[in-house]
């Protein structure tokens, strides 16, 4: 995942930010673009952010645009879980989507790594 956010945020101001997914493969440096279904964008614990939309979907580069407004200062971080949207189902995924869950914490500059769950059937 990346965005480009300032640091810091100033309270009260939207700001629009393109977060943009991919996928890694084992042994390649690159991440490649990939659409996305936003389930939850929401404020992680003790964060004070507002965030719109909340959901939706990527485009084929895997870029989501949401408008972040701090509501205090401070650090701010965004939770999100998303689906990877596959172009056609296989027999270990017959919906055809992948649930990730990313964490982003603006202040700290890092991310923690995704996990992995069941989507929810379309």
């Amino acid at each position: 995942m990346s965005t480009n956010l300032p640091n810091p945020l100033t309270v009260g101001s939207p700001y629009f930010s393109d977060f943009t997914w991919g996928v890694r493969f084992v042994g390649s440096a690159q991440p490649q673009s990939a659409t996305f279904d936003i389930n939850a964008m929401r404020p992680a614990a003790g964060s004070q952010v507002t965030i719109l939309p909340t959901h939706g979907r990527t485009n084929q580069q895997g870029t989501f645009q949401s408008e972040i407004t701090a509501d205090a200062s401070g650090a701010i971080g965004i939770d999100a879980v998303l689906c990877l949207v596959l172009l056609r189902p296989n027999a270990c995924d017959t919906h055809g989507l992948l649930t990730l869950s990313h964490q982003i914490t603006i202040a700290m500059r890092r991310a923690t790594g995704p996990t992995t769950s069941a989507c929810p059937s379309p």
